[in-house]
């Protein structure tokens, strides 16, 4: 079939079934070129007019399956495929097709099983050279994704010697090295190819990406350019342009893409990659004008078309649109960037739920692409979700290897999350991978921060002479008890040079750790000034103001930062501003907005167990509080939550040893000790709750609701 012509020869085909109805060839075509056209329904209607007396069953099962994958029925997919095995067990084919199927869903078990199957099957016949090859990569696939990395080096590395086509296996032993830091290995690797790969271009793909994945970008960048050039099919320069867009290099890339469509006009991927970079650079016209030719030639309802128009509709700012667009779109051209740009579409419609959803079905269909990583990772720092966002810091990391942002994104992400080990181990690999540079010097330096370690943090950034290396060499001077010596930093470079946002928020929070509210506060304006769109600094202010008891400037401050629809943890702080304000309807809606982003805070949960207390609905408290215990059952405040709780429902035991479990975790806390004291009484150890509340008396003269609560305990006992 010629490129671009799928539609046409599907009109071919339906014009020929109407003179010949009952014609199995045809009704397979038909399934065929709807499949290529991403239109499976069709491609079922065609297949399952096909009896299975038909000589021509067993290709209409397998077609027909395929349609159900894509439709999203993949057990009923499954089923044919085995029916398919049933009625010609001798065909190798839909045997591995199951096999590919099954990896592909993740069934790895099953998986394991159907090769084993189709092993023994083949063992009796003749089976062709490709068909075993492939039956060893899917075994290799299933060992990858079932984490046994070594079985699956043996079995790539067995495969790569033994191969008639040793390709496919070679690429995957190569990635596999890479993602396990062997890059250098892995270049040895393709240094001394099979001979029969000596000439092969995708060879040349393979070294061109495992050069980029030790950093040297130049000779990476060089050796793609040279394949994409001699190649006589646009994947090379599809793969190429890829890159520059993931780099952030737009006019490259659309420059490449728009010289790779003068020598291959017809082809469909290669227009909505232009249309895509064209977008990235903000040429939505020309965009359009991209869809409006591909409309000429594959029908104004083709699935590249409409891609093309949802992502013009989101960079106009039209999200709802864009999202119905892609999500009717997403079964019938089921690729990473349809589920990407639909995440992106419902992130901005204030769903983040369903957008983290969209990116990992975009993941989970290209693994090596980064930017469905970098999304997740985004939403999980946004949404307080700092182990989570490890996890996807760690992920991009892999898929990106050779991307020196990536490197400092996992580095930072990983301090944040408090694994300053792991941290410090990923910057001395990237620094030997990529050498020294100012972002590697910060990332660092971040990571020597949240080990405590400030002195080896300041010594790095003893000649940081840019705002990013000052702003953290200032905080942390902070962070070692010197914010006086770190403002002072800050006011020397904010006199000398240009004003700064970075500069200027890391000043704000200088002022704050001193308690110096109005300083912190103008620091905070002039940095929303200079950077409206980083709400950090307004962060930053509003859990200062809940702290010191500003109730109405948190509210505002809070509510402000929440206009960031992904944000949990600002919906969080409005919630306690809220309560301190005596507002608890508007702090219960913003607690529970806040677990709708992120269900797993279990501080959320814990606030909202005390906000339903205090009005009386113990019985939802206590829900709350169980939930956040499962969460986080090592928090004092969690057990300290649920044992006051358990008290006001007359459950005295399971409240003594809450209580005592939160006070082994803070013993110091007065208010801890006296609901300990007081459950003591309840539970008939009144000599408990004497010794408690003697010991206690001393440190109730400074706070008058503790003093008269401690009173009304003490008179309360016999």
């Amino acid at each position: 079939m010629v490129a671009g012509e799928p539609t046409r020869a599907l009109w071919v085909l339906e014009e020929a079934e109407r003179s010949l109805p009952d014609s199995d060839p045809i009704r397979l075509a038909i399934a065929q070129v709807s499949l290529v056209l991403s239109s499976p329904a069709r491609a079922r209607r065609a297949t399952d007019a096909v009896p299975e007396t038909s000589p021509h069953a067993v290709e209409a099962l397998i077609l027909g399956a395929y349609a159900e994958i894509e439709l999203g029925n993949l057990d009923a997919g499954i089923a044919q495929l085995r029916r398919a095995e049933q009625l010609d067990p001798d065909r190798p084919e839909t045997r591995l097709a199951r096999v590919a199927v099954l990896v592909r869903d993740h069934r790895h078990e099953e998986a394991l099983q159907a090769v084993e199957e189709a092993r023994a099957a083949l063992e009796s016949s003749e089976a062709p050279a490709p068909i075993l090859d492939q039956l060893e990569l899917s075994l290799a696939r299933i060992q990858l994704a079932s984490g046994e990395l070594a079985a699956a080096e043996q079995t790539l590395r067995g495969e790569v010697d033994r191969a008639s086509a040793p390709l496919p296996a070679l690429g995957a032993l190569t990635h596999l090295l890479v993602a396990q830091r062997r890059s250098e290995e892995a270049l040895a690797l393709l240094d001394s190819p099979p001979s029969s790969l000596a000439e092969s271009g995708e060879l040349l793909d393979l070294r061109g990406a495992t050069l980029l994945s030790l950093g040297r970008v130049e000779e990476g960048e060089g050796l793609l350019r040279e394949r994409a050039l001699s190649a006589e099919d646009p994947l090379p320069s599809l793969r190429l342009a890829s890159l520059y867009l993931d780099g952030g290099r737009q006019e490259e890339a659309e420059a490449w893409i728009a010289e790779a469509r003068d020598r291959f006009p017809d082809d469909r991927s290669l227009a909505v990659a232009h249309a895509d970079a064209l977008v990235a650079l903000g040429r939505l016209d020309e965009a359009a004008d991209v869809a409006e030719d591909l409309a000429s030639r594959v029908g104004a309802d083709g699935p590249e078309v409409r891609f093309i128009r949802a992502r013009i509709d989101l960079a106009e700012g039209r999200s709802k649109q864009a999202a119905e667009a892609l999500r009717a779109l997403a079964p019938h051209f089921d690729r990473p960037a349809t589920h990407y740009w639909l995440g992106r579409a419902l992130e901005e419609q204030g769903d983040p739920a369903g957008a983290r959803r969209r990116y990992s079905l975009a993941e989970k269909l290209d693994p090596d692409w980064s930017a469905p990583l970098a999304a997740k990772l985004a939403l999980s720092l946004r949404g307080g979700r700092p182990r989570a966002a490890a996890t996807d810091a760690v992920r991009l990391l892999q898929a990106a290897p050779g991307d020196r942002g990536s490197w400092v994104s996992a580095i930072l992400v990983l301090a944040r999350a408090g694994e300053s080990a792991f941290a410090l181990e990923l910057a001395e690999q990237a620094e030997s991978r990529f050498g020294p540079s100012a972002s590697l010097q910060v990332a660092r330096a971040r990571a020597l921060r949240a080990a405590g370690r400030t002195d080896e943090a300041l010594a790095l950034l003893s000649e940081a002479r840019d705002d990013e290396g000052l702003a953290e060499r200032a905080l942390t001077l902070g962070h070692a008890g010197r914010h006086g010596d770190g403002i002072e930093l800050l006011r020397e470079r904010l006199a000398s040079g240009p004003d700064s946002a970075e500069l200027r928020a890391a000043l704000a929070s200088l002022h704050f750790v001193g308690g110096e509210a109005e300083a912190g506060s103008r620091a905070v304006d002039r940095a929303l000034e200079l950077d409206p769109e980083d709400l950090a600094p307004l962060r930053d202010r509003c859990r200062f103001r809940a702290a010191t008891g500003d109730w109405a400037g948190a509210v505002d401050d809070c509510r402000r930062a929440a206009s960031d629809p992904a944000d949990a943890r600002s919906r969080f702080a409005l919630g306690i501003a809220l309560a301190g304000s005596g507002r608890p309807e508007e702090a219960e809606a913003a607690y529970r907005d806040a677990l709708r982003l992120n269900p797993r805070d279990h501080r959320a949960h814990n606030n909202l167990a005390w906000l339903l207390a205090e009005q009386g609905r113990v019985d939802e408290a206590l829900d709350a509080a169980q939930e956040a215990y499962r969460l986080a059952g090592d928090d004092p405040a969690v057990a300290h939550t649920l044992g006051r709780l358990y008290g006001q429902r007359g459950l005295a035991d399971r409240a003594v040893s809450f209580l005592e479990q939160s006070r082994s975790g803070e013993p110091d806390d007065p208010q801890i000790a006296l609901d300990l004291a007081i459950a003591y009484r309840d539970a008939d150890r009144v000599e408990d709750a004497r010794t408690l509340l003697a010991e206690l008396e001393p440190r109730m003269a400074d706070d008058p609701r503790l003093k008269r609560e401690w009173k009304e305990a003490s008179d309360s006992l016999p």
